[in-house]
């Protein structure tokens, strides 16, 4: 759901996710299955990429039978992520448009930190 994040960035995620790729070979598998993938951090050697810092957490969400990607563009803060998973087991999210009107909905409740440089 993150816009413009370069592969590098992914690079950890992507090694991790190798690592589960088995189970997706299952027959329909990947089609009815909920993902979220993020970190703890930010990509601290982004600026080695292309002379640019980027603090923003890597943030994706796959939803079951979700097939076209949806982006938000908008800053949260990924704490919020327990609530969102919560919802998702309630069943009050269900689809990417649910993910984008629960993430509207609840950004401001936990406020964002400053991103200060190191």
């Amino acid at each position: 759901m993150t816009r413009s994040i370069t592969w590098m960035a992914w690079r950890w995620p992507i090694a991790v996710w190798a690592g589960c790729e088995r189970p997706w070979k299952k027959p329909h598998a990947w089609d009815t299955t909920t993902v979220l993938v993020s970190s703890d951090h930010w990509y601290r050697e982004s600026r080695a990429l292309d002379g640019k810092t980027d603090k923003r957490v890597p943030f994706l969400v796959k939803m079951a039978g979700q097939t076209a990607p949806v982006e938000f563009d908008t800053p949260f803060n990924t704490s919020l992520t327990q609530g969102l998973v919560v919802a998702i087991l309630r069943k009050e999210v269900v689809s990417p448009q649910d993910v984008l009107a629960w993430l509207e909905r609840y950004r401001n409740d936990t406020p964002l930190l400053p991103l200060e440089e190191r």
